[in-house]
């Protein structure tokens, strides 16, 4: 049924001022390792949630527990994530008014529908990307291998979320293979709406944990951290290349997004045209000058930071499906510096900086000085781009943290890489309840790392099962929790284990050396 145009200009202002904001519920552990999805997500839910659903946290949990975020959606708790990805077909009954700026339309409504329609609504690319991001998401289950279950009780009405399914628990039969397909699909069909296919990626989850573990934890974290704990702990394992998602979309990225932007254009268009003749009073035209193009600027710097290269960013319009006339920041090398675009340069050089520690080999000085270089660009600009890339240069660093110098001319002198360490590892015999060998390895191109790059993890893989990290206090920490979770350990054995980790501060071979013969010490 159409609504009264009096009704509906009248409650116009409380409608999109509101625009019923997502109730925040938490009642049990939630699982927010991709925080940085789910908060991109909130936003969409946040222009209208009409069956009270709960936060997007609750679609990822096991039934029970998702239970608590359904609201008044009747398709059940399996189907929760798929529900909140994708939302209700648009219909003439979303749109309230149109008032036309020249050749620029805004579109005032109330949509009943939420992420992926709203974002479609839209036309944000970027919103519609994080939807099928999410919808991808691995669910919580309660043990380590056990697979999700599908969604069968619901059929999203939008085509790009139908195709999709989350990923499971990577320790389960066949994740490896069913992860990989869906992630491809998942590039696919962010092909489809004109996203950057390679922002599939985004949503891998975690190196297989132990079937069996009691404690169900597996390899993963539940820090709430706005980049998400599976990046910046480095926990993270890709399903695919960047060249198999390139090689999955074909040649079809330019024809896509226009094709996709086409039938978006069409549909807001046409519903637009049945909801203006019968709903709203006459248009109002008002005429606004463009905005005025600015010069893109990127970095080519050939820099290294650690095992990272070219530190610079981007500034440039259109970055990942933005408008034509959206100029966003982006790093430079995405490939080191993974992160999508912001209107605020503030959020990619901190992503910068802490990547220093997190992945190139730097230290907390790198980081701290990096920020502190940082704070100074107030600007949001092509000059703030500009300053970042000339000023990075100088806080160049070796593996270690070795940092550029400044000759007596004024030019900044390329720190001193420092030589691949010979590779260390633990051959103890000592027993930790019912382990064995609670010692590292330390050696360079561990698990296709870089030849150069130099990382630790657990020498004893059977009982300490975790990936690789340039963080030994990661692999220390996982070491000492295995001792209660794995060993038949307890939590004193525990405390004690972490407080001697406590007492390695450095990230070279003498931190590998010192916990391979302190930890001889604690055998149980």
């Amino acid at each position: 049924m159409l609504f009264p145009s009096s009704l509906i200009c009248l409650s116009l202002l409380a409608a999109v001022s509101s625009a019923l904001p997502v109730p925040q519920r938490r009642e049990v552990p939630l699982e927010h390792s991709h925080e940085d999805i789910l908060i991109a997500l909130r936003t969409q839910l946040a222009i209208n949630n009409p069956e009270s659903l709960g936060d997007p946290v609750f679609g990822l949990l096991g039934a029970a527990a998702a239970a608590g975020g359904l609201g008044t959606f009747t398709g059940g708790a399996d189907c929760l994530q798929a529900a909140t990805a994708d939302g209700k077909s648009l219909s003439s009954l979303d749109f309230l008014c149109l008032v036309s700026f020249a050749d620029l339309s805004l579109l005032l409504f109330v949509p009943f529908s939420v992420a992926f329609t709203n974002a479609k609504a839209a036309g944000d690319v970027a919103g519609m990307t994080t939807a099928l991001q999410y919808r991808t998401l691995e669910r919580n289950t309660g043990a380590v291998g056990l697979a999700s279950v599908l969604c069968t009780a619901f059929t999203p009405v939008n085509a790009e979320v139908a195709a999709l399914a989350q990923h499971q628990d990577p320790a389960s039969d066949g994740a490896a293979a069913s992860n990989k397909a869906l992630v491809l699909e998942l590039a696919k069909q962010i092909n489809s709406i004109g996203g950057n296919p390679q922002e599939a990626l985004a949503t891998g989850t975690f190196a297989p944990g132990t079937v069996g573990d009691p404690t169900a934890a597996g390899n993963t974290c539940d820090d709430i951290d706005p980049l998400g704990c599976i990046n910046t702990k480095n926990l993270v394992v890709f399903d695919a290349t960047a060249e198999e998602i390139v090689a999955a979309v074909g040649g079809t990225e330019a024809a896509a997004a226009t094709t996709a932007a086409a039938a978006v254009a069409t549909t807001v268009a046409t519903e637009v045209a049945a909801a203006t003749a019968t709903t709203c009073p006459a248009q109002v035209t008002v005429t606004v000058s463009a905005v005025a193009s600015t010069d893109s600027v990127i970095s080519t710097s050939t820099a290294t930071f650690g095992t990272c290269t070219n530190a610079g960013v981007e500034f440039a319009a259109g970055l990942n499906g933005r408008k034509a006339t959206e100029f966003t920041f982006q790093p430079a090398n995405l490939v080191d510096f993974n992160h999508g675009e912001a209107l605020n340069p503030q959020i990619i050089f901190e992503f910068i900086c802490d990547t220093f520690v997190n992945k190139c080999g730097g230290t907390t000085d790198n980081v701290a000085t990096c920020k502190t270089f940082a704070a100074t660009l107030t600007t949001r600009d092509a000059t703030t781009a500009t300053a970042w890339n000339t000023g990075i240069e100088a806080l160049a660093f070796a593996v270690g943290g070795a940092v550029s110098t400044v000759d007596a001319s004024g030019a900044v002198v390329a720190p001193v890489a420092a030589a691949v360490a010979d590779p260390i590892i633990s051959t103890s015999t000592a027993t930790f309840g019912t382990c064995t060998n609670a010692g590292v390895e330390f050696a360079a191109g561990l698990n296709g790392r870089k030849a150069t790059e130099v990382t630790f993890q657990p020498a004893n893989l059977a009982d300490f099962n975790h990936g690789e990290a340039l963080n030994p206090q990661i692999i220390f920490e996982f070491i000492c929790d295995t001792f209660v979770n794995r060993c038949g350990g307890s939590t004193d054995n525990v405390a004690t284990c972490k407080t001697f980790a406590s007492t390695i501060s450095t990230r070279d071979a003498a931190a590998a050396n010192a916990w391979n013969t302190g930890i001889e010490a604690l055998a149980f």
